[in-house]
């Protein structure tokens, strides 16, 4: 199954104070970031889940940063900062080797942790991203043909989209729809996100990224661009 969720940026850091200050600063850019206490953590977080940028502690509880590292076939394809109290060279050359972006020895200046991956993040490919057309009434899958929405799924797409990544209550997506969530049967809405789903399947290979947040409502996992601007003349 692809990617559930892409993050800019996934820290492994086991200081707890460190990595809360680490997550809270790089938040602060508007950055979409978690932290992680081991690599045995971010090995099964990363299994349904990906990250532009990885910063990567060494000394970590269980299997240490650079052999985890080493381990992972997909280092190449993101990111990565490593943040030590390894100073020796024989460590920064291994890291570099690795593929390393850059290595930062503690004490550590925020900051500057934040500036170096803001920085990398400017100079990384955009990931894959799905289009969702208001104007034109379509759901665009990464390489993919435009799928033709209906008007309720477009709505329930217009609600999604206004919050990411994140669940979006059943009540709004109705209220979205112009329809009111007090008489509202949502046993609709189940049956329209399954025929949506099988839509998707339909047109493309690509896995279906609206999730269903048991309790709350849905969500869209997924990179998603929106497209609402009227055409020029």
């Amino acid at each position: 199954m692809g990617a559930q969720k892409t993050l800019d940026a996934l820290i492994v850091e086991d200081e707890s104070a460190l990595q809360d200050a680490l997550v809270t600063r790089l938040s602060m850019d508007n950055l979409g970031v978690i932290g992680l206490s081991s690599a045995e953590a971010a090995q099964a977080w990363l299994e349904s889940n990906g990250t532009r940028v990885l910063v990567l502690d060494l000394t970590l509880p269980g299997q240490d940063g650079m052999t985890w590292l080493r381990s992972r076939a997909d280092r190449d394809a993101m990111g990565v900062i490593i943040i030590t109290g390894r100073s020796a060279d024989e460590a920064r050359l291994e890291a570099r080797q690795l593929g390393a972006d850059d290595y930062l020895t503690k004490p550590l200046n925020l900051d500057e942790v934040a500036l170096t991956v803001r920085n990398l993040l400017n100079r990384l490919p955009e990931g894959a991203a799905w289009i969702f057309d208001h104007l034109n009434w379509s759901l665009e899958p990464p390489g993919g043909e435009p799928i033709p929405l209906t008007a309720l799924e477009v709505a329930f797409m217009n609600a999604l989209s206004t919050a990411p990544g994140e669940a979006v209550d059943r009540h709004e997506i109705v209220t979205g729809m112009d329809l009111d969530p007090r008489t509202y049967d949502f046993r609709r809405m189940e049956v329209m996100v399954r025929r949506l789903r099988s839509k998707i399947e339909r047109h493309t290979e690509q896995p279906v990224p609206i999730q269903t947040a048991r309790g709350i409502g849905y969500a869209f996992t997924a990179t998603l661009k929106v497209n609402r601007s009227t055409p020029q003349s």
